[in-house]
């Protein structure tokens, strides 16, 4: 009887994955849709150090690896802004690394360096490549006036369309966490696109069943604490509002001038800060606030979102400047301008309000039904399945 065949993942990361365990945002199996893989392999293009116990529930049932491949210094102007011709000396040693672990299939979450090495790998090797996209490059990035990473990162975006165009040109599938990316992906010449939203733990949130308020009313604002997502006008317009208090939970460039804010408005009282949470934390409470608020001004739906949505909390967003309306969401959250009156008058209208608030929780936690986390686990487990030649698992 011939040997079992053993499935390794091997997935490129140029973000350090140490930050992504510290922010909380550790979904059962997200690197391991369906327990397909046996072991799930990072390559991180940093000298990135994340602690193995702590990736076990991102791989499931997967044993974790890590390995380091660090860049040289100053990587943009040795490749004289991205060239792939220059990056290929250094991808060279990415392919001799991924021939030795010999994986089944090889993953990247962007289509930048961690992509062209992906890209790299495949092209030599002959291994499916996965990439998914969770921005769309163009807008959330390139046209936006306040690009995120300062002239770094405005220098960066411009010159990296090349280097993009062939990741995006390689990869057997284009994930797009949402139909915003879509128009990106086909623009730099994906051949096959699959929009698969965030495997998010639906099944493990406690869904709200109480909507009447609390007392104190509870708000809460998760998210990433930058100029594009800046809650500044939101604790200014709490200011205007006795009463209600606020969990944020989050971190970012912005992160050190809220507490002083809220000093100088005279509601440090009513404000709590918290730089991370655990997942399986914030989808056991959400139900517990009255209000989720959320401030994106990048398209498509973020994470926190859809898990607000699955916990069928009422949502207060900005109007996102990129979208008619915010994907998925639609009518069925409050969106407002991004200034201290409008967020003080949503606020104080929808916690005056306990049908409106009950009927949008409700409406929206239906409305996601078809993305249940399980469901695009599934999708993703299928994909992987169809590019190695198998069937996938139930």
């Amino acid at each position: 009887m011939p040997p079992a065949r053993v499935l390794r993942l091997l997935v490129v990361m140029v973000d350090p994955l140490s930050a992504i365990l510290r922010k909380g945002e550790i979904v059962p199996r997200y690197y391991n849709p369906t327990d397909l893989f046996d072991e799930i392999h990072f390559l991180l293009l940093s000298d990135d150090r994340p602690d193995p116990d702590e990736l076990r529930t991102l791989c499931g049932r997967a044993l974790p690896v890590t390995h380091n491949l660090v860049p040289p210094r100053q990587m943009i102007l040795r490749s004289l802004g991205w060239r792939p011709f220059r990056l290929r000396p250094f991808a060279a040693r990415a392919v001799d690394l991924a021939r030795a672990i010999a994986p089944s299939a090889v993953r990247s979450l962007n289509p930048w360096l961690d992509g062209f090495v992906a890209a790299e790998i495949k092209a030599r090797l002959g291994i499916p490549f996965v990439l998914s996209l969770h921005g769309n490059m163009d807008e959330d990035y390139r046209n936006q006036a306040r690009p995120e990473g300062g002239l770094p990162g405005y220098v960066h975006v411009h010159c990296a369309r090349t280097m993009e165009r062939h990741v995006l040109q390689s990869a057997d599938a284009v994930i797009c966490v949402y139909r915003f990316i879509e128009p990106y992906a086909r623009k730099f010449g994906a051949r096959r696109i699959e929009t698969i939203y965030n495997a998010v733990a639906s099944d493990a949130i406690t869904v709200k069943q109480d909507y009447r308020l609390s007392q104190p009313p509870r708000l809460i604002l998760p998210g990433r604490q930058l100029p594009q997502k800046d809650p500044r006008p939101i604790l200014r317009a709490l200011a205007r509002i006795p009463g209600p208090v606020i969990d944020l939970i989050g971190s970012g460039p912005v992160h050190h001038e809220l507490p002083r804010l809220a000093q100088e408005l005279g509601i440090a009282e009513r404000c709590r800060f918290f730089a991370s949470m655990q997942n399986a934390e914030l989808c056991r409470s959400l139900a517990g606030y009255d209000l989720l608020l959320s401030v994106n001004n990048y398209g498509g739906v973020s994470k926190v979102e859809l898990e607000a949505a699955f916990a069928g909390m009422p949502i207060i967003t900005n109007r996102h400047p990129l979208e008619r309306e915010p994907e998925l969401l639609g009518g069925n959250c409050v969106v407002v301008e991004h200034d201290v009156d409008a967020w003080a008058a949503a606020i104080q209208d929808l916690l005056r309000d306990h049908a409106r608030r009950e009927r949008l929780g409700r409406t929206l936690r239906a409305s996601v039904e078809p993305y249940a986390g399980p469901l695009m686990e599934r999708r993703q487990g299928e994909l992987y399945a169809s590019l190695m030649g198998m069937t996938a698992p139930s």
